[in-house]
């Protein structure tokens, strides 16, 4: 009987090999199967990556287009009362101005020009307009000043300040523009 189980042995391990090998083909077969499901898996998490990268992405644009706006409207706001409040300034400094002229103090002259000083730091500049060519731009003509020196066209005599806050005028000069009499 021994002997029988020798040979039986050899025929069962073939058997036992085979049913081994079934197994282990199954096996492979069954993981081929998840690894495929794994990647199919791995793609959609990927896509689903991109998809949340792109939203974070528009998201960002969009807070930093709100913020670019948001500063924009802040310093619109700022000119506008920046400009309304210089703009109420002017008649008052222009008859401090005036005042200054007849009284000839020099403590007032010294606070007119600290104030001039403090509203140039804050973008008030005067427009230069005797001897210059007629602006419609900067300027609005009171009178025309007929005689032989004036030139045509040209501011001889400014009778109130224009001014500019930036680069834009808020109060336009009122000037006499000179016509060259024919002689």
């Amino acid at each position: 009987m021994s002997d029988q189980k020798k040979h039986q042995s050899p025929a069962k391990t073939v058997d036992d090999q085979v049913e081994e090998k079934d197994k282990k083909s199954s096996e492979i077969a069954r993981l081929e199967k998840k690894i495929e499901e794994l990647e199919r898996d791995l793609e959609k998490a990927r896509e689903k990556n991109q998809q949340s990268e792109q939203a974070v992405a528009r998201a960002q644009a969009d807070y930093q287009n709100l913020s670019r706006r948001t500063e924009e409207e802040r310093q619109k706001i700022y000119q506008t009362v920046a400009k309304i409040f210089v703009a109420e300034l002017l008649e008052p400094l222009e008859q401090l101005n005036m005042a200054a002229v007849q009284l000839n103090d020099p403590g007032l002259n010294m606070v007119l020009e600290k104030l001039a000083k403090v509203l140039e730091q804050h973008g008030l500049k005067p427009i230069e307009v005797v001897g210059q060519p007629f602006d419609v731009e900067t300027m609005e003509c009171v009178e025309v000043e007929d005689g032989i020196k004036p030139e045509q066209g040209v501011v001889t005599k400014e009778l109130r300040q224009g001014y500019r806050l930036g680069d834009e005028v808020i109060q336009h000069a009122k000037v006499i523009v000179g016509r060259k009499l024919n002689t």
